[in-house]
C-alpha cells in the first residue's frame, strides 16, 4: 500500500524556515499522529538534497538524490505519512516538475503544498535575501520589474496541477491575518494536517530567517562597490544583522517591513499581477470574489522614503559593526586607504564614504582619530595584579551554576564595591532580542565610569558582551564558572521544579504539563546555553573559565589569577575532589544531551583543556622552585 506524501514546496520567503524548523523541532510529537519528518536529504532542516531542482552553489557541493534513490528509504518507515520541505521544489522547470511528479506517483499518493505571498511584498523580501545572501548587487529600483515575471503563481503552480490533479494542490495566502489562529504553523497544522491540538508541539520563538533593515541593505550595497573580495563582505553579514535588530528595537516580527519600494511601485506590480491572483484566488481557494490577498493596498500617504545612507548613518553602522567585530573596522580601514589612493571617481567616493573607522572617537574621555584598533582589548602586564591596579571584576553566573563559597571570596575581597546585575534576564526573551539587548547594554556601558578607585565586582546573569568595553580605563578581568551540560541542565529542572515565581514562559510551560527531565533537557529553549550566553564575546576574552566540578582546587586557582593571592598555594592533586556523574541521569540520555548540546560540550571540552594546561604550567613552575 503506497503511503501518503505530503510536498511543501515553499514559496521562499513565506514562513518556510520557520515552519522548517518546527517541523524539526516537534519530529517526535509529529510521530504520534503519523507524520514523519526525515533526517534524511535534510540541509539546515530542508530537504533540498530530495529536490527537483537545486541552485548552482548546491548542485556544485550537494549530493542531491533521485526519487528512486530516496522513495526506497523514506517508504521504510511504519508511519503511514511522510512530509518534506524544500522552497528550491518552487522553481522547478515544468519538464523538471512532470519528471519528478511521475516518479514520485509510482511510489506514493503525493500532495502539494504552497504558501504565496502578495507579489509586492515578497518581491521585497525576496531581494533582502538576495543581498543578505550576496546574490544581488543592484539597486532595488533597477530589478524590481523583472522579478514581477519571477512570482507568477499560476506559472509556478500549473506543472504541479497538471500532473497531480488540482484536487492535490493546497495553496495558502501568506498573510497573518488569513493564518489560522495568526500563526503559519497553526495554519499549516489545521489546513494541511486537519488539526488544532497544538499543545503537544513546541513553537520556536523568533524570527528563523532575519532580515536587514533599509539602512544595513544600503551599507551593505555600499560594501559590494567598496570591497572587491565577496567572501570578506560576507563578514559583515552578522554584524549588520545585529544592528537591524538592534535598530528595530523587540520587534522580530517576519511580518515586520521597511518597505524598499515606493507606493506607486508597489501598487504597479499588484496591478501586474491582478489576473494571475485572480485566477488562483478562484481556482484553488473557491474565491468567487477572487480575491487571494486581504492586507490594505500601498498608499501614497504611508511614511516611505527611498532607501539611501547619509554620512551620519554611515558612521553610526560603521561604528557599530567596528564595536560588534573589531577585525572588520581593520578590513574598513585598509580598503578605505586603498580605494582613497584611488584616481578613479569611484575610489575617492568609497574613501569619503568608509570615513567612519577613522571617525571622532571617545578614548578614556578623549577625542582622538585614528583606526580601529582602539577598540581592541589592551594588552596586561603579566606582573599586574588586582591589589595594585584599579581593576573591575566581570563575574559572569550561568543559569544553575554555583559554587559554593566564590561569592563569599569575592564579597571579601571586594567589600561593599559588588554591583549586582540581575535585570536581563537572557533566558526570558528570543535569540534576537536577546541579543540586542546585550548590544545595546554594550554601547550604554562603553567608556562609561561610576566606579572609584577601589577594586569592584560587576556579578549577576547577564550576556558578557553587555561589558565588553565598559570601563576603559580599569583593567577588567571576567570571570565565569561551568560545568557538564547535562549536569548543569539537571540542577537547572530541578531548580524550576522548585521555584515558581521565576516567570519564565518555558518554565511555566515546563510546570504546567509537567514535562519529564529528558523533555526539558530537548526543549530548542534549552539548547547550547552556554553558547547563548557567550555570543559575541570570544571565550579567548575570559581570564577566568573555572569548572564547579572541581570548585576546591578551582577556587585557589581562582585566589592566586584574578585577587592576586599568590601566597595560596594550589592544589594539583584532585583526588576525591574529582568530579562524579549524576547518578539520576542515566548513561544513555547522558550520551543523548551530550550529542543535541553538543556546541556547549566543544566549550566545555575546551575549559577543561584550559584548566589542565594551566595546571601543568604550576606544577612545572613549583618543580623549578623545589629544585632551585
Amino acid at each position: 500500500m503506497k503511503k501518503n506524501l505530503i510536498l511543501h514546496i515553499g514559496m521562499g520567503k513565506t514562513g518556510t524556515s520557520a515552519l522548517q524548523d518546527f517541523f524539526w523541532t516537534n519530529r517526535g510529537p509529529l510521530k504520534k499522529i503519523g507524520l514523519y519528518y526525515p533526517k534524511y536529504g535534510a540541509v539546515s532542516h530542508a530537504h533540498h538534497l530530495l529536490s527537483p531542482h537545486t541552485p548552482k552553489h548546491g548542485a556544485e557541493h550537494w549530493h542531491v538524490k533521485s526519487v528512486a534513490e530516496w522513495a526506497v528509504e523514506l517508504k521504510k518507515t511504519s508511519l503511514d505519512t511522510v512530509l518534506l520541505s524544500s522552497e528550491l521544489m518552487a522553481w522547478a522547470s515544468r519538464s523538471q516538475v512532470i519528471e519528478f511528479c511521475q516518479s514520485v506517483k509510482e511510489h506514493f499518493h503525493p500532495t502539494v503544498v504552497i504558501y504565496v505571498r502578495r507579489q509586492d511584498n515578497i518581491i521585497m523580501a525576496d531581494y533582502n535575501q538576495l543581498v543578505k545572501a550576496g546574490w544581488q548587487k543592484s539597486a532595488i529600483e533597477n530589478v524590481w520589474q523583472n522579478s514581477v515575471l519571477k512570482f507568477n503563481y499560476q506559472k509556478i503552480i500549473d506543472p504541479w496541477a497538471a500532473c497531480l490533479g488540482k484536487l492535490n494542490i493546497v495553496v495558502r495566502p501568506y498573510e497573518q491575518q488569513q493564518f489560522h489562529q495568526g500563526d503559519i504553523r497553526h495554519d499549516f497544522m489545521y489546513h494541511v494536517l486537519g488539526t488544532e491540538e497544538y499543545g503537544a508541539y513546541a513553537m520556536p520563538a523568533g524570527n528563523a530567517n532575519p532580515r536587514l533593515n533599509a539602512s544595513a541593505v544600503s551599507y551593505k550595497l555600499q560594501l559590494y562597490r567598496t570591497i572587491s573580495d565577496p567572501s570578506k563582505v560576507a563578514l559583515f553579514n552578522d554584524a549588520l544583522l545585529s544592528y537591524s535588530a538592534s535598530s528595530e528595537g523587540a520587534d522580530s516580527s517576519i511580518f515586520a517591513s521597511q518597505p524598499l519600494l515606493s507606493a506607486e511601485s508597489r501598487n504597479d506590480i499588484i496591478q501586474r499581477c491582478g489576473a494571475t491572483n485572480d485566477f488562483i484566488a478562484r481556482e484553488y481557494l473557491g474565491r468567487d470574489d477572487g480575491i487571494l490577498f486581504f492586507d490594505p493596498l500601498p498608499s501614497s500617504k504611508d511614511p516611505w522614503a527611498k532607501p539611501s545612507l547619509t554620512p551620519d548613518e554611515t558612521q553610526k553602522i560603521t561604528q557599530y559593526v567596528v564595536s560588534f567585530k573589531p577585525e572588520l573596522g581593520d578590513l574598513l580601514f585598509k580598503e578605505n586607504r586603498r580605494r582613497a589612493a584611488s584616481a578613479t571617481p569611484s575610489g575617492k567616493a568609497a574613501g569619503r564614504l568608509f570615513n567612519a573607522p577613522t571617525a571622532p572617537v571617545v578614548i578614556d574621555g578623549v577625542v582622538r582619530r585614528g583606526p580601529v584598533s582602539y577598540f581592541r582589548r589592551r594588552s596586561r602586564s603579566k606582573s599586574s595584579k588586582l591589589k595594585q591596579k584599579p581593576q573591575m571584576l566581570i563575574s559572569l553566573h550561568l543559569p544553575a551554576v554555583t559554587v559554593d563559597g566564590y561569592l563569599a571570596l569575592v564579597d571579601a575581597y571586594c567589600s561593599d564595591s559588588i554591583v549586582e546585575d540581575y535585570v536581563d534576564r537572557p533566558m526570558g526573551s528570543g535569540s534576537v532580542l536577546r541579543r540586542a539587548t546585550a548590544l545595546r547594554g554594550c554601547f550604554r556601558h562603553a567608556g562609561q565610569a561610576y566606579v572609584s578607585e577601589r577594586a569592584i565586582c560587576v556579578h549577576g546573569n547577564f550576556m558578557p558582551l553587555k561589558y565588553r568595553f565598559f570601563e576603559s580605563r580599569l583593567e577588567r578581568r571576567y570571570v565565569t564558572w561551568v560545568k557538564h551540560p547535562a549536569d548543569r541542565l539537571w540542577d537547572h529542572y530541578a531548580l524550576w521544579k522548585s521555584d515558581l515565581d521565576s516567570g519564565n514562559a518555558v518554565q511555566k510551560r515546563m510546570l504546567d504539563e509537567d514535562w519529564s527531565f529528558e523533555r526539558f533537557a530537548n526543549c530548542p529553549a534549552m539548547r547550547n546555553i552556554y553558547c547563548q550566553y557567550f555570543w559575541g564575546f570570544p571565550l579567548k576574552l575570559f581570564d577566568f573559565i573555572g569548572i564547579s566540578e572541581f570548585s576546591a582546587t578551582e577556587m585557589q586557582r581562582f585566589s592566586a589569577k584574578i585577587l592576586g593571592c599568590a601566597e595560596q598555594k594550589i592544589i594539583l592533586d584532585d583526588g576525591p575532589q574529582r568530579y562524579e556523574a549524576d547518578s539520576s541521569i542515566d548513561a544513555t540520555l547522558r550520551k543523548r544531551i551530550e550529542r543535541y548540546h553538543n556546541k556547549d560540550m566543544v566549550l566545555y571540552r575546551y575549559a577543561l583543556e584550559i584548566r589542565e594546561r594551566q595546571l601543568e604550567k604550576i606544577a612545572i613552575v613549583e618543580g623549578k622552585a623545589c629544585n632551585v
